[in-house]
């Protein structure tokens, strides 16, 4: 346990939250309510306090809640912080302003929601995910007790990280080498997100990868995030993986390849740079603490030491030791990818890391209830 991985836990973010107007079958006017979400949680956390509170404003029947943000619904699978710094951390939206609904479920448009047993479930699943991404097999988390399955989960709501990882701590789940000698992997979920102004209008507008991403690169020496994501953009800016891939092409926009030429400095090693960036501002709230500044503090010492977690390798080579140079997108990728970190447009539990952070390093720190590390990149005008 660290002081970064618990400034993530610690993070919340301020809600705003109003109940649908054509929900609401009583003269009284609803109250807008006030919360903080933990960035570690999910947004139906809050169900049971705003329906508390809005319940008797509700039609009868039988209530099915479900959140919007600026008309579009938010799946209730993801944590709340990637959730916003997917649709409103461009905007750097505080609080956030979103409404609650318990009617007409947009089951077009998100998966069925079964309540709480629902979240649990799916949390369970992405859980045993990452354990056979990292293990090779979910079996300790299948072999879970009852007990132990209810401790870890009232942990996740309540973003409580020292009895989660007192919890975590005996499925053993810290990424191994596997059989035939691969090397560990990184359960990784990347959302490429398609224009950064105004509000996103549909999940047409997002990519998403989900897999494992190798620790280690062929000469043993630690990947770095931006080994990890060159080869994932690479894909979506070219398109290569066919019309069954579930990432969708890319358009590098001209502002974003303005922004990262010019220089030969990577942003990833500008200190200056990122510190400037990841500094705390009037427009965040006090009860979001900012990692970001110690993010960067330790990921350029892991950067500067001669230890297996900090690879010295050119940043044109890929996670798999081949370079990139004449590769159709790679120009493209590594701009966008340059331009991302300059402009605070690629997020990691809501902050800007160093691109030579080591991807193990990243995910011990700040990796998700789930064991997955979320990376969000806005990559639109």
């Amino acid at each position: 346990m660290t002081d970064i991985a618990e400034q993530c836990w610690r993070a919340a973010i301020p809600v705003q939250l109003r109940l649908a107007e054509n929900e609401v079958s009583s003269l009284e006017h609803p109250p807008v309510l006030y919360f903080l979400v933990p960035r570690q949680s999910y947004l139906h956390s809050l169900v049971p306090r705003a329906l508390q509170m809005l319940e008797h404003l509700l039609p009868p029947g039988d209530h099915v809640p479900w959140f919007e943000h600026a008309h579009l619904p938010l799946k209730w699978g993801v944590p709340a912080g990637v959730l916003y710094d997917l649709v409103a951390a461009p905007s750097a939206e505080l609080p956030w302003r979103l409404t609650i609904h318990f009617r007409s479920y947009p089951d077009r448009l998100l998966a069925a929601y079964g309540g709480e047993a629902a979240l649990r479930a799916s949390f369970f699943t992405s859980l045993k995910e990452a354990a056979c991404i990292c293990r090779g097999s979910a079996q300790r988390v299948m072999e879970m007790a009852a007990g132990a399955q209810e401790d870890l989960w009232r942990q996740v709501v309540s973003s409580s990280l020292q009895p989660y990882s007192q919890v975590m701590a005996s499925l053993q789940l810290a990424p191994v080498a596997q059989r035939g000698g691969r090397p560990p992997a990184i359960p990784i979920r990347l959302y490429v997100r398609q224009g950064v102004g105004g509000y996103l209008s549909s999940y047409e507008d997002i990519s998403v990868t989900s897999r494992p991403v190798e620790a280690l690169a062929a000469d043993g020496s630690a990947v770095t995030l931006r080994q990890a994501l060159l080869p994932l953009l690479a894909e979506c800016v070219t398109g290569s993986r066919g019309a069954d891939s579930t990432a969708a092409s890319l358009t590098v926009p001209a502002t974003l390849l303005a922004a990262s030429s010019g220089s030969t400095t990577l942003v990833g090693n500008d200190r200056g740079s990122l510190e400037a960036a990841t500094a705390s501002s009037d427009a965040k709230p006090a009860a979001e603490p900012e990692v970001g500044a110690a993010l960067v503090e330790a990921g350029s010492g892991a950067a500067e030491s001669g230890d297996a977690s900090s690879p010295a390798r050119d940043s044109t080579s890929n996670a798999a030791g081949h370079d990139e140079t004449g590769v159709g997108g790679a120009t493209e990728s590594t701009c966008l990818l340059e331009a991302s970190v300059a402009q605070r447009r690629l997020l990691v539990a809501g902050t800007t890391p160093p691109l030579d952070a080591p991807l193990a390093w990243l995910h011990a720190q700040l990796h998700a209830p789930d064991f997955f590390l979320y990376i969000v990149l806005h990559a639109g005008r």
